[in-house]
């Protein structure tokens, strides 16, 4: 279940527009809700929020929250590079 303390920490990185995001993730494993389908956006929203609770959707989030932070270290790089010259 994700925590407050959690959901700070992500939301600091995700900021907005993560379930988009998830929901890629998601359907790149092919993990779908019980009827076959792609989980809902507010199912995923209520799983960030700890109102639900799945263990499949939290480490597509976090997978999520793991990539948009590499991609962020690099831009910091690449910003500390370019303006360094």
């Amino acid at each position: 279940m994700i925590t407050k303390t959690d959901r700070r920490k992500l939301k600091r990185v995700l900021k907005n527009r993560y379930t988009k995001d998830v929901l890629k993730e998601l359907s790149d494993n092919k993990v779908f809700n019980k009827k076959g389908k792609p989980f809902s956006i507010g199912y995923i929203s209520n799983v960030f929020n700890g109102i639900k609770e799945d263990s499949q959707i939290q480490d597509a989030i976090l997978k999520v929250y793991e990539n948009r932070k590499k991609k962020q270290s690099k831009k910091n790089v690449l910003k500390k590079e370019v303006l360094k010259k």
